[in-house]
């Protein structure tokens, strides 16, 4: 995987901070690049892939901008069982006012499948994470809520999801409190499998529910807890918080 701010982005940082105007990324773009290889630097020259090649484009809400530090700011993408089918490769942050890309990141070539019902096709759930680092990022973004204070809910989120495949909307509380025990390390660990096999679920579910808490890459740089909940941060810009239960 590489990532970089694009020539262009970079332009325009300098741009903005001379006439003191805010840095809006709102949305990422997801592209399927033939011949891209992941492994290679990022052209820094290149803006939007031919249209041809764009699969997906998804919004980033407020809630999903967090900064780090003063110099980092992150924006964050979830994409649920909802959401496909299509592969990508490349990912773009994309500024609101003018459409630049302004970053560019590289990976392996990574499905995306959508639930279907009717063919008993089990859809998964990807997060994807873009940092941005540069002198003074959170003050030109704007972005005004630390990356600290964010929170996914995993337990809740489960719940419903396993509402969607079975249709009951039970607690399922130790599967709750199972899934809080063990998302510090962002595994699916094989005793939360055999909770959702305990209650009547397939096995074959359990990547569509959490399949988000094995997303995170290298190494957990951090972790700690504030008065949201406890949160882990991997070396890759990954964040995860959430609430005991």
């Amino acid at each position: 995987m590489s990532s970089a701010i694009t020539a262009l982005g970079q332009t325009r940082i300098n741009e903005l901070r001379g006439e003191e105007k805010p840095l809006v990324i709102d949305r990422m773009v997801l592209a399927l690049v033939p011949g891209l290889d992941p492994s290679q630097p990022v052209d820094r020259n290149q803006q939007m892939p031919d249209p041809a090649h764009v699969v997906h484009t998804h919004t980033i809400d407020d809630a999903h901008k967090g900064y780090v530090n003063p110099d980092q700011v992150v924006y964050s993408m979830i994409l649920g069982s909802d959401v496909g089918d299509f592969s990508f490769n490349w990912i773009g942050t994309v500024e609101a006012e003018t459409g630049n890309v302004i970053t560019v990141t590289t990976t392996p070539e990574t499905p995306k499948r959508k639930t279907d019902l009717g063919s008993n096709t089990t859809g998964n759930n990807i997060t994807r994470n873009v940092m941005m680092r540069f002198q003074d990022a959170q003050a030109l973004t704007g972005v005004s809520v630390s990356a600290e204070t964010w929170q996914f809910d995993y337990t809740t989120w489960m719940t419903a999801r396993i509402g969607e495949h079975d249709g009951d909307g039970g607690a399922h509380g130790d599967i709750r409190v199972k899934i809080s025990d063990h998302a510090q390390s962002g595994e699916a660990h094989q005793d939360i499998r055999e909770l959702l096999v305990g209650h009547g679920h397939n096995a074959s579910d359990l990547f569509g529910v959490v399949g988000v808490l094995s997303e995170a890459g290298g190494a957990i740089i951090e972790r700690g807890r504030n008065v949201n909940g406890e949160y882990v941060r991997w070396a890759d810009g990954t964040q995860i918080c959430w609430l005991r239960v």
